[in-house]
């Protein structure tokens, strides 16, 4: 899946400040006025809040949400407070515009929220809204990671472009999330490429081992103006 790719390890993942917002972006954290959250979810006593750049406001990301319009503000943050209101982590996203999903996932480790930044271009294939799983750890904001067969864990990251998507489904083991991406297929030249594309079907789920991750691929193309696979073809 790829849509703006801020790869790396999981800090890495979520706090990607790319191009003319480095400079801002350095002014914008290090403000030391207190910053105050566009949307806030409460998990026990503590707070996330997801606080926006301005001129960004809420009305701004879903005016501009998905267009490509684009936007130099510094990107969004993150911010985990304590019972007691002191700020303790902060995740750096990957754009200025971002949400934040008011209703938490649960598992057994715990609530998971699920995050947004927009990564739309306006255009080509693969860019659009990157979603990633954040959970409070040991007083800290951590991106959820995936471990797949080969036992390789990376940040577990839903993408809506024209090539990708994604849909959370419940199932009796528990809240499962559905991914698919079409890309191009080299095959055994990567230097060449045929024309040909290949479907890659992801299940992320929980287990007793942590969240996994199951690919299935296969030849040919899914775009996002055809419904979504159906179950059926995701591995899991």
């Amino acid at each position: 899946m790829a849509a703006g790719n801020p790869e790396g390890d999981l800090r890495n993942a979520a706090r990607a400040v790319r191009g003319p917002c480095v400079a801002s972006a350095i002014a914008w954290l290090a403000l030391a006025v207190p910053a105050v959250a566009d949307t806030t979810v409460r998990i026990g006593c503590e707070r996330v809040g997801l606080v926006l750049a301005p001129p960004v406001t809420p009305a701004i990301v879903d005016r501009d949400w998905g267009t490509g319009e684009p936007h130099k503000e510094p990107p969004a943050r993150l911010i985990l407070y304590g019972c007691s209101g002191n700020r303790l982590d902060q995740l750096i996203l990957a754009a200025p515009l971002a949400k934040l999903n008011t209703q938490p996932i649960g598992n057994p480790l715990g609530p998971t929220l699920l995050v947004s930044a927009d990564l739309s271009a306006g255009f080509g294939s693969y860019s659009g809204p990157l979603t990633l799983l954040v959970q409070i750890r040991h007083d800290h904001l951590a991106v959820i990671e995936a471990k797949d067969a080969g036992g390789h864990r990376s940040p577990i990251r839903l993408v809506a472009a024209l090539k990708s998507a994604w849909q959370e489904t419940q199932g009796p083991s528990g809240i499962k999330f559905l991914a698919v991406n079409s890309e191009p297929d080299f095959g055994a030249d990567p230097s060449h490429w045929s024309g040909d594309f290949v479907t890659n079907y992801r299940t992320f789920y929980f287990s007793p081992a942590g969240w996994q991750v199951r690919t299935l691929s296969e030849p040919g193309i899914w775009e996002a103006d055809r419904p979504f696979p159906p179950r059926s073809k995701f591995p899991g």
